[in-house]
Protein backbone atom coordinates (compact mmCIF):
# COMPACT_ATOMS: atom_id res chain seq x y z
CA UNK A 1 0.00 0.00 0.00
CA UNK A 2 3.17 2.36 -0.37
CA UNK A 3 1.44 4.15 -3.44
CA UNK A 4 -1.56 5.13 -0.94
CA UNK A 5 0.28 6.31 1.92
CA UNK A 6 0.57 10.36 0.80
CA UNK A 7 -2.48 10.16 0.06
CA UNK A 8 -3.73 8.39 2.80
CA UNK A 9 -1.39 10.52 5.12
CA UNK A 10 -3.71 14.03 4.33
CA UNK A 11 -7.04 11.64 4.47
CA UNK A 12 -5.68 10.84 8.26
CA UNK A 13 -5.31 14.09 9.23
CA UNK A 14 -8.42 15.06 10.54
CA UNK A 15 -9.91 11.93 10.94
CA UNK A 16 -8.90 8.48 11.45
CA UNK A 17 -12.17 6.66 9.80
CA UNK A 18 -11.34 8.55 6.75
CA UNK A 19 -8.47 5.98 5.72
CA UNK A 20 -10.83 3.40 6.26
CA UNK A 21 -13.73 4.40 4.76
CA UNK A 22 -11.58 5.33 1.34
CA UNK A 23 -10.44 1.66 1.49
CA UNK A 24 -13.51 0.07 2.25
CA UNK A 25 -14.59 2.41 -1.32
CA UNK A 26 -11.77 0.83 -3.44
CA UNK A 27 -12.39 -2.87 -1.77
CA UNK A 28 -15.94 -2.87 -3.57
CA UNK A 29 -16.31 -4.09 -6.77
CA UNK A 30 -16.93 -1.78 -9.66
CA UNK A 31 -16.85 -2.25 -13.37
CA UNK A 32 -15.26 1.77 -13.62
CA UNK A 33 -11.84 0.34 -12.01
CA UNK A 34 -9.27 -1.39 -13.87
CA UNK A 35 -5.56 -2.94 -13.05
CA UNK A 36 -5.09 -4.80 -10.12
CA UNK A 37 -7.00 -4.76 -7.08
CA UNK A 38 -5.31 -4.16 -3.67
CA UNK A 39 -7.02 -4.36 -0.73
CA UNK A 40 -5.83 -4.21 3.20
CA UNK A 41 -6.82 -2.19 6.18
CA UNK A 42 -6.17 1.26 8.18
CA UNK A 43 -4.90 1.18 11.34
CA UNK A 44 -4.42 4.90 13.02
CA UNK A 45 -2.23 5.72 16.06
CA UNK A 46 -2.76 8.93 17.88
CA UNK A 47 0.72 9.66 18.93
CA UNK A 48 -0.32 13.04 20.58
CA UNK A 49 -2.41 15.79 20.67
CA UNK A 50 -1.50 19.34 21.49
CA UNK A 51 -3.37 21.48 23.40
CA UNK A 52 -3.72 25.48 23.15
CA UNK A 53 -4.73 26.87 26.57
CA UNK A 54 -7.68 29.06 26.63
CA UNK A 55 -5.43 32.34 26.64
CA UNK A 56 -5.55 34.42 23.52
CA UNK A 57 -9.22 35.95 23.69
CA UNK A 58 -8.93 39.38 23.71
CA UNK A 59 -10.73 42.28 23.50
CA UNK A 60 -9.42 45.81 22.45
CA UNK A 61 -12.05 49.04 22.50
CA UNK A 62 -13.06 51.56 21.62
CA UNK A 63 -12.25 51.11 18.17
CA UNK A 64 -12.30 53.56 16.43
CA UNK A 65 -10.25 55.16 19.20
CA UNK A 66 -8.88 58.78 19.79
CA UNK A 67 -6.53 58.68 22.76
CA UNK A 68 -6.42 55.42 24.06
CA UNK A 69 -7.02 51.46 23.51
CA UNK A 70 -7.85 49.14 26.26
CA UNK A 71 -7.19 45.02 25.61
CA UNK A 72 -8.64 43.12 28.27
CA UNK A 73 -7.43 39.67 28.15
CA UNK A 74 -7.78 35.95 30.28
CA UNK A 75 -4.34 34.53 31.22
CA UNK A 76 -4.14 31.14 32.85
CA UNK A 77 -0.60 31.30 33.79
CA UNK A 78 1.98 34.35 33.79
CA UNK A 79 3.49 34.40 30.49
CA UNK A 80 3.91 37.39 28.60
CA UNK A 81 2.55 39.11 26.16
CA UNK A 82 3.65 41.16 23.40
CA UNK A 83 1.60 44.25 22.15
CA UNK A 84 3.00 45.72 18.32
CA UNK A 85 1.08 48.49 16.45
CA UNK A 86 1.72 49.27 12.87
CA UNK A 87 1.03 51.45 10.56
CA UNK A 88 -0.73 50.97 7.58
CA UNK A 89 2.20 51.04 5.31
CA UNK A 90 4.00 48.26 7.59
CA UNK A 91 6.25 50.56 9.55
CA UNK A 92 6.26 49.46 13.53
CA UNK A 93 5.06 52.68 15.94
CA UNK A 94 5.04 50.83 19.11
CA UNK A 95 5.82 47.91 20.46
CA UNK A 96 5.18 46.65 24.30
CA UNK A 97 5.41 43.49 26.35
CA UNK A 98 3.17 42.77 29.51
CA UNK A 99 4.65 40.27 31.96
CA UNK A 100 2.52 40.71 34.50
CA UNK A 101 -0.17 38.61 35.37
CA UNK A 102 -2.70 41.43 34.29
CA UNK A 103 -5.63 41.25 32.59
CA UNK A 104 -5.88 45.14 31.21
CA UNK A 105 -3.45 46.76 28.76
CA UNK A 106 -3.61 50.38 27.85
CA UNK A 107 -1.99 51.96 25.33
CA UNK A 108 -1.77 55.72 24.86
CA UNK A 109 -2.46 56.65 20.92
CA UNK A 110 -3.22 60.13 21.64
CA UNK A 111 -0.05 61.32 19.44
CA UNK A 112 -0.50 58.89 16.09
CA UNK A 113 -1.12 60.03 12.86
CA UNK A 114 -5.20 59.60 12.41
CA UNK A 115 -5.85 56.37 10.56
CA UNK A 116 -5.64 52.67 9.86
CA UNK A 117 -3.30 50.74 11.74
CA UNK A 118 -2.50 46.76 12.32
CA UNK A 119 -1.97 45.31 16.39
CA UNK A 120 -0.39 41.99 16.00
CA UNK A 121 -0.83 40.67 19.89
CA UNK A 122 1.14 37.72 20.93
CA UNK A 123 1.31 35.31 23.42
CA UNK A 124 2.87 31.83 23.51
CA UNK A 125 2.82 29.97 19.85
CA UNK A 126 -0.30 32.11 19.12
CA UNK A 127 -0.38 35.22 17.34
CA UNK A 128 -3.45 37.28 16.60
CA UNK A 129 -4.27 40.82 14.35
CA UNK A 130 -6.60 43.44 14.93
CA UNK A 131 -7.44 46.42 12.78
CA UNK A 132 -7.42 49.53 14.87
CA UNK A 133 -8.44 52.94 13.35
CA UNK A 134 -7.08 56.20 14.93
CA UNK A 135 -9.53 59.00 14.48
Amino acid sequence: MNYLEPFLNSQLYGDCNEGQRFMDSINTSSSLRVGLKKSGDIVCNVIGVKEYENTHHFSIFPNPATNQLTITFHQKRNTPISFELYDISGRLVLSTIENSNASKKEINIENMDKGSYILYVRQNEVTNAYKIIKQ
